[in-house]
């Protein structure tokens, strides 16, 4: 599958972050959308149905640790998208709290334009190498 096909929400409200994050998933051939609040989020993942949710954990209106409980609880978010947090809260208490309520991962901001591709396709289980074989 090529990462075009692959939908991805970003749910950060530090606008210059989501610039950048929206910028290095659209690099990789991703469809990217983003939000800026907690509500606007859950909005969004009812309506298009993303395959992955990018999710800052200090969002306004609704955060994200009550985003990923909810995903998880109501079923009318199936198909049920992954998640990856990007956090500045790297406490373990924090990332435990993440991994326990849905995240398939936790990355601690900052963090390089590379480990957070290679994050993402790992949990979309894209290959990183771009040879151009067959999908």
């Amino acid at each position: 599958m090529k990462n075009g096909k692959f939908r991805v929400l970003i749910a950060e409200d530090d606008r210059q972050m989501s610039v950048i994050l929206s910028a290095i998933l659209k690099q990789q051939d991703y469809e990217v959308e983003t939000v800026f609040d907690g509500a606007e989020a859950l909005r969004v993942l009812k309506a298009r149905h993303p395959h992955l949710l990018v999710l800052d954990i200090m969002l306004p209106v609704v955060d994200g640790f009550h985003i990923c409980q909810t995903i998880n609880e109501d079923h009318s978010f199936d198909p049920r998208p992954k998640i990856l947090i990007v956090s500045g809260r790297g406490s373990d208490w924090d990332q435990n709290l993440g991994t326990a309520c849905g995240a398939e991962d936790y990355l601690v901001k900052p963090f390089s334009n590379q480990h957070f591709v290679e994050k993402v396709n790992q949990i979309l289980s894209v290959r990183s190498d771009r040879s151009g074989g067959s999908d």
